[in-house]
């Protein structure tokens, strides 16, 4: 096997693998949002530190497609990779896969979106809650220094 037919089969792997941290990433996205919209935050820890996992994976598996390209003399960006993918034949369905990842690439990026807004909706019913119980606070004092 040749360097180039290594490396072409690596990042076909690699590639492949992308697309399944990706999948999985979705899914954590949706739970996370699913917990958003039900307002129990509680729940967001463990899920959180499933995200990282999952965001740090995919940074390894793009620092090694970066390294293939690399290896490959192709661009790291949409170029190279196009590049890549017209050099491979039909019966390796790189295309499909490749294709495959920028969609679910893109709906993570849709759903990561939404959650941002989910947050900041509830960071803003719980900061107007909490200034209507200052302004209570302020204008109505229940205890006196004694207590009274």
């Amino acid at each position: 096997m040749t360097m180039n037919s290594a490396n072409n089969k690596n990042l076909a792997q690699i590639i492949n693998e992308e697309l399944k941290a990706m999948n999985v990433l979705v899914k954590i996205l949706l739970q996370e949002q699913q917990i958003l919209v039900v307002n129990t935050p509680n729940l967001l820890g463990s899920l959180s530190e499933e995200k990282n996992t999952s965001l740090s994976l995919l940074n390894e598996l793009g620092a090694k497609k970066s390294k293939e390209l690399a290896l490959l003399n192709l661009s790291n960006d949409h170029v190279g990779m196009q590049s890549f993918i017209d050099s491979q034949t039909k019966e390796s369905n790189i295309q499909s896969t490749w294709l495959e990842l920028l969609e679910l690439t893109k709906k993570a990026q849709e759903i990561n979106k939404t959650n941002g807004l989910l947050i900041n909706r509830q960071l803003n019913v719980n900061l107007n809650t909490l200034n209507v119980l200052q302004q209570t606070n302020t204008n109505e004092n229940l205890y006196g220094a004694d207590g009274q």
